[in-house]
């Protein structure tokens, strides 16, 4: 016999499922591709979003881990009801506490994905700069960690996901904390292999990251859009 315990907990995942499948619902109308592509898009196996999709009574939710490389790997942003409550963002972290994942452990996320303001005179540059390319996504800088590459907070990574980078490159990164649940963090730093190097006078921009399993290169970047600096 289920219990009243059980039965809230299953209301819990179907809400969190059916907000989940709206989320992947606005990704495939907006960069008008399948599940199976956001799959490869974002690393992560096609079963894990086509059994969603397709399979009849399938009961399963995307781990927070998964979301956040959809996340990343798209450029949409999550909302907080997508989130498995453990993985949920405190508000105040951030500007937009939906736009980017927030990893318990790290501090704050040095970027996020780019999400336009209203009347941001950016957004046209940014639309013709991705040109309909579902490999291709924009970010938005929020660190100085490449300040002596001329890079700034609120500077528009427009990074190429399908790109092989090459030594001297700028890419966009995940920083994996195995120990402390998969937590990520997503940076920008130099390719210079075999080690990430940022080009900054910001608190630890200068230290090198080793690239093995606890780095994964998402992109590259292929153009900066620059806001004015008043």
């Amino acid at each position: 016999m289920q219990t009243h315990a059980d039965q809230q907990k299953k209301i819990r995942k179907d809400r969190l499922r059916e907000a989940q499948q709206a989320w992947l619902d606005e990704i495939e109308r907006t960069l008008e591709v399948t599940p199976s592509e956001i799959a490869r898009l974002s690393d992560i196996s096609p079963a894990t979003l086509t059994r969603m999709r397709y399979k009849a009574g399938y009961n399963g939710t995307l781990s927070a881990a998964i979301v956040d490389r959809i996340e990343a790997a798209t450029g949409i942003a999550a909302p907080a009801e997508v989130r498995p409550k453990k993985w949920q963002r405190p508000e105040g972290a951030g500007a937009k506490p939906s736009a980017a994942p927030v990893a318990t452990g790290f501090s704050d996320q040095e970027a996020e994905p780019y999400v336009a303001p209203k009347g941001d005179p950016m957004a046209n540059l940014v639309t013709a700069a991705v040109a309909g390319r579902v490999h291709v996504v924009p970010w938005t800088l929020r660190s100085r960690a490449l300040e002596d590459e001329l890079c700034q907070p609120g500077d528009i990574m427009i990074v190429d996901l399908n790109a092989q980078p090459q030594a001297g490159d700028i890419v966009c990164a995940q920083l994996y904390d195995f120990d402390r649940g998969s937590a990520t963090r997503t940076v920008f730093r130099l390719f210079h292999p075999p080690f990430l190097v940022g080009a900054g006078r910001e608190d630890g921009a200068r230290t090198p990251h080793l690239i093995d399993a606890n780095v994964g290169i998402k992109g590259v970047v292929e153009l900066v859009i620059r806001r004015t600096r008043r």
